[in-house]
């Protein structure tokens, strides 16, 4: 799918701002690779796999910001870029454990809207390297990241 150059250069825009704003704040990095999506409707329609490359910067205990791409599950290609909140955080035996919402704005679901605005419930899962990310969208759709710090 083609992307009208101002979506494009919107979108690399707000990466870069991400990026470079957060690049002051020390905190944890990681390389996010888009795994799995679980649809509640129509299951066989949906693309299951949903491979890609993303960038999640930790801000506090509580904030990240995050930005990347996949394919999305219509099979086409998806740029995004957003942010979690996750107020309600543990740790069991060195595992952080964090629960709250997500927002993302992300291109390639629609034809017509070509900046498409998100907003799920999230939780996460953080090891010393490796983590997870857990996306839900009630009665829609779950969605699957795996992470690893650098």
């Amino acid at each position: 799918m083609r992307y009208a150059y101002e979506t494009r250069v919107c979108i690399w825009l707000v990466i870069l701002f991400s990026v470079f704003y957060t690049r002051y704040c020390s905190a944890d990095e990681w390389l996010v690779g888009s795994g799995f999506s679980l649809h509640a409707k129509n299951p066989d329609r949906y693309n299951k796999r949903n491979l890609g490359l993303g960038y999640e910067k930790k801000i506090d205990r509580n904030w990240s910001v995050f930005a990347g791409g996949y394919q999305n599950s219509l099979h086409r290609d998806t740029l995004y870029v957003g942010g979690s909140y996750t107020p309600y955080n543990t740790s069991v035996s060195g595992l952080k454990l964090g629960v709250g919402v997500a927002g993302m704005i992300a291109t390639g679901y629609s034809e017509k809207y070509p900046l498409m605005p998100y907003a799920s419930l999230f939780a996460k899962a953080e090891g010393e390297k490796y983590g997870l990310n857990v996306y839900w969208i009630p009665t829609i759709v779950v969605g699957i990241q795996f992470k690893m710090k650098f």
